[in-house]
C-alpha cells in the first residue's frame, strides 16, 4: 500500500521494529518498517482481513494476492 492511499483512506500506519525487505516485480528490493494492521477486504460477498505493508516510492495503491 502507498503512504498516499493509506492518508487518504484514514489508516493508522505503524512502524515496526524490524523492518521488511520485498522484491519488486522488475528485481528492486524496498525496503520498508511501516504498515497497516487489520485491513477489511470484501470480494464477491467474502470478508477477509490483511495487515499489509508501505512500501515507499511506489505510485501503487495497494498490492494484492502476491507471496
Amino acid at each position: 500500500m502507498s503512504q498516499a492511499f493509506a492518508s487518504k483512506h484514514g489508516q493508522s500506519v505503524l512502524d515496526m521494529d524490524k523492518g521488511k525487505i520485498c522484491i519488486s516485480a522488475p528485481g528492486n528490493q524496498i525496503s520498508t518498517n511501516q504498515l497497516v494492521r487489520d485491513v477489511h477486504l470484501t470480494f464477491e460477498g467474502r470478508n477477509y482481513s490483511a495487515d499489509i505493508l508501505i512500501l515507499p516510492g511506489l505510485g501503487i495503491d495497494v498490492i494484492l494476492g502476491m507471496n
